[in-house]
């Protein structure tokens, strides 16, 4: 009684071996949110009061997230939702630098951008033929064969977002038109008006290179302004409730607008992966004999600690870190503390660091901690995780009074070693979004977030705080998450 589905019907009875049945995902709760509103905004003898309100329909209202959550689909109702006449055409980058963390990091901000403007969101992908591009930046695989092109193939646009609007001006407006919108616009992007199967629709184009600049220097310090009835509205858009959003409007301090708006999109399942793409994620993480790989492949974001028997160590060295020269800055400080930084020789940190505040914050733990660690630098990592402790049965380690399962990445085969060019990169992108699930989704988070992926995890580590104590005034969360070096960098 306590299982919820939702029963499809057509050609899915077609095939007597199906069950007919799909999870009542938060699309489809905000489907029926919108069902019960209408339901009961309708005057008519046809659906009492009684009905409105009987037992039934209140427990409807449970399944789908409670009262609070209609009170926002309700709010949201009253304002003008967007429409397919109002769109921000969102253009990834073709660039071949472009990595899919910072693909992803543009594509939040573009979804911010259109929540707070109001519009339909549509992702418009590069062609595969344009300019000589003849494959996905994202790799090749059996998977994306049959997939849309670009970020399209990997991410799943919320029907909320995009209202399922399709490009805009397909008569007058291909690719090669919008993109060249897109380069005079740059910075300004200003509103382009065509004509969609007969209707006016206005049109801002934001490039994945451009999104980043244009909300610093055009919307930034307007998202920031409080009092504003215009962040009740945005908020609420973004699904928050009356008081949340409430709140939003009022709050005071960029540290706290920016940690609120990044707990409001974490939670709004605005962030979706195609489920081709979750069913290699999912085989990469059985693969590493990682926990919880069953929820991983299916893409759930574990934010609220249930089911979550693991943490989670992000350890970046040699290249990743030469490149990031905040990282490099924390680096060298490290060692010149620690008897002298030598250039040539410390591109690194040591695992000791990460595993130090760890263990001095959660001090001894009668359970085996299962701890996920990512790196590039396998060997040398497990061979000073060998130092700092002792074995004590097969892959535990003791160190101090805490008795450690240490699980890394799996050891690529000799087919996959062998991998270049395309197929490699889409190895790469599975693994990267892979990452990017498990260190959202930890118990415990210890890495950077000033890189293109630190910063995506620690926005969707942040949790809206449903109590308060008195004098507590910490309205936003972020549980268990340690920075091992660098600095923060918020959402905006």
């Amino acid at each position: 009684k306590d299982n919820n589905y939702i029963l499809q019907y057509g050609s899915c009875t077609k095939n007597q071996m199906a069950l007919c049945l799909t999870e009542v995902d938060e699309e489809w709760k905000e489907y029926f949110r919108r069902a019960v509103v209408s339901m009961r905004d309708y005057d008519s003898s046809f659906v009492g009061e009684d009905v409105k309100r009987s037992k039934l329909v209140n427990y409807f209202v449970k399944v789908i997230g409670g009262e609070s959550t209609i009170e926002a689909t309700t709010k949201m109702s009253s304002w003008s939702a967007p429409s397919c006449d109002n769109i921000l055409l969102f253009m990834p980058s073709v660039s071949e630098h472009a990595t899919i963390e910072n693909q992803l990091n543009s594509y939040v901000l573009a979804a911010i951008a259109a929540t707070f403007m109001n519009l339909s969101m549509v992702i418009l992908d590069a062609p595969k033929d344009f300019d000589g591009f003849t494959s996905s930046q994202f790799g090749c695989s059996d998977a994306l064969k049959k997939a849309p092109p670009g970020l399209s193939g990997i991410v799943k646009s919320p029907k909320w977002l995009s209202n399922n609007c399709a490009a805009p001006c397909q008569d007058s407006h291909g690719y090669r038109e919008w993109d060249d919108l897109r380069r005079i616009a740059s910075y300004s992007i200003p509103e382009t008006v065509c004509f969609n199967e007969g209707r006016q629709s206005k049109v801002f184009v934001m490039g994945g290179d451009d999104i980043q600049k244009y909300l610093e220097s055009r919307l930034k310090d307007q998202m920031a302004q409080r009092p504003s009835p215009v962040a009740y509205d945005w908020a609420s858009r973004l699904g928050a409730s009356a008081e949340e959003a409430e709140i939003f409007s009022q709050l005071n301090g960029n540290t706290q607008v920016w940690d609120y708006l990044g707990a409001l999109v974490a939670r709004s399942n605005l962030l979706q992966f195609q489920p081709w793409i979750l069913i290699d994620v999912g085989f990469f993480t059985k693969q590493s004999g990682f926990p919880n790989a069953k929820s991983v492949r299916k893409g759930k974001m574990l934010s609220d600690g249930k089911g979550v028997t693991y943490d989670a160590i992000q350890v970046r060295r040699g290249n990743e870190l030469l490149s990031d020269p905040q990282a490099m800055q924390f680096v060298s400080s490290y060692w010149n503390a620690h008897g002298g930084y030598d250039k040539e020789k410390h591109n690194y940190v040591p695992i000791e660091h990460y595993l130090g505040g760890y263990l001095s914050k959660y001090k001894c733990s009668r359970k085996i901690r299962s701890v996920y660690i990512a790196t590039s630098d396998r060997e040398n990592v497990e061979k000073e995780i060998s130092i700092l402790g002792s074995k004590t049965g097969k892959g535990k380690i003791k160190i101090g009074c805490t008795t450690f399962q240490f699980v890394f990445p799996p050891t690529p085969s000799k087919k996959e070693r062998k991998l270049s060019g395309c197929a490699e990169r889409y190895s790469r992108t599975v693994n990267s979004i892979a990452h990017f699930i498990i260190f959202s989704s930890a118990k415990t988070f210890i890495g950077d977030v000033n890189s293109d992926l630190g910063r995506l995890v620690r926005t969707f580590r942040l949790k809206l705080r449903k109590e308060k104590s008195e004098g507590d005034k910490k309205l936003v969360l972020l549980p268990r998450t340690m920075v091992a070096l660098g600095k923060i960098l918020h959402i905006l």
